[in-house]
């Protein structure tokens, strides 16, 4: 995988975000409340470069395995954000399981990867109304 890496998009946007932590640091330099601000804005380019190179050496083809029951894993837990779940800012979203979880916030890529497996196995049958609903 590491031979189909992008190697000068990814050091373009490196320079973008070197660009961008140097403009923070100008710009908050004067102001004692703010001087950290560069280095907050470091650390996380730092940490998304990591995510990013181990998001592209990672072979999706992998998240077949995982699309029925992560689909099946969603719908418990939006069922129980219906039951036990918590309410804050005047919603009902949350479930407390040592710290607070938002199951619809990892359900968007759950979707998409369930999804992408259901139309590839049944490709050939998506023109029929029950395969499609």
């Amino acid at each position: 995988m590491i031979r189909h890496f992008d190697r000068p998009l990814f050091f373009a946007v490196l320079m973008l975000c070197g660009i961008g932590i140097a403009m923070t640091y100008s710009a908050t330099s004067t102001n004692v409340a703010l001087t950290d601000y560069w280095q907050r804005q470091l650390f996380f380019t730092i940490l998304g470069a990591i995510a990013l190179v181990t998001a592209a050496l990672f072979d999706y083809r992998h998240l077949e395995l995982l699309a029925q029951p992560s689909y099946f894993l969603l719908m418990v837990s939006l069922v129980a954000v219906y039951f036990v779940g918590e309410v804050k800012n005047g919603a009902q979203r949350w479930l407390n399981l040592g710290i607070d979880v938002q199951p619809t916030e990892a359900g968007k890529f759950l979707l998409i990867v369930f999804f992408a497996w259901y139309l590839s196995r049944f490709q050939d049958r998506i023109r029929s109304l029950p395969y499609l609903l």
